[in-house]
């Protein structure tokens, strides 16, 4: 069998193209699966003052291929926040909830009237059952802590 002039210059950079192209398809990671992957979408932010000298933080929740994530920043600093806190929720799913006629993914309210900010935000697991997880902020560990209302 002879190769034509026209299947070495023409066929073979395809099929060579194809198979490079299929390789790193399978044997690459997806950048979004990484752990350090900067893949991260905004899903809601909030601001309250959590802490008990009054000074405002700034939540965010957001979603990654590892989950749903809540973020505490600190106090502006220079027109920064320090990141004080970070937080895997256990479900995979991103939720919303009805709070007086509005729906909302993140909120800081006082939950169990006790004159302290919470911090709620819902999740869905696998099952699509829905949770709303409560924080409060301890002033001695410097981190939310999970409550039970």
């Amino acid at each position: 069998m002879k190769i034509g002039l026209f299947t070495v210059v023409v066929w073979f950079p395809v099929v060579a193209f194809w198979l490079v192209a299929t390789y790193w398809a399978v044997v690459s990671p997806d950048p979004a699966e990484s752990a350090t992957s900067a893949r991260r979408k905004v899903l809601a932010t909030a601001v309250g003052a959590l802490r008990s000298e009054g000074e405002p933080l700034k939540i965010i929740k957001y979603q990654t291929s590892q989950g749903v994530w809540l973020e505490v920043f600190g106090p502006s600093n220079d027109g920064l926040r320090p990141l004080l806190d970070q937080i895997h929720l256990s479900d995979p799913f991103d939720a919303f909830f009805d709070l007086m006629g509005e729906a909302t993914r993140l909120a800081i309210l006082d939950l169990d009237g006790d004159g302290r900010l919470e911090v709620i935000a819902p999740t869905l697991d696998s099952r699509l059952s829905a949770h709303l997880n409560a924080y409060r902020w301890d002033d001695s560990a410097k981190r939310l802590t999970p409550i039970q209302p």
